[in-house]
């Protein structure tokens, strides 16, 4: 499986980035690790997750920041 991030999924990722950044520093980079680890860990376990909310999706939800990952199976060009 290969995960490709989505334009908007990446300037989620750079806004949660920014902000803990600017607020909470001492826990941005273990924040980070751990929502990227969670969304790469779809690589090995693509059907983690429950059922999303659109149809063909499974959703991903990373404690405690609540960012949600959706996933989906598809066609690579």
């Amino acid at each position: 499986m290969r995960i490709r991030w989505t334009p908007a999924a990446a300037a989620d990722l750079e806004h949660i980035s920014n902000y803990l950044k600017d607020r909470h520093p001492r826990y941005r980079q273990p924040t980070m690790r751990k929502l990227y680890a969670a969304i790469c860990s779809l690589k090995q376990w693509p059907n983690r997750g429950p059922v999303g909310r659109e149809d063909g999706t499974r959703e991903l939800v990373s404690t405690p920041t609540l960012y949600r990952g959706v996933s989906s199976e598809g066609t690579e060009h």
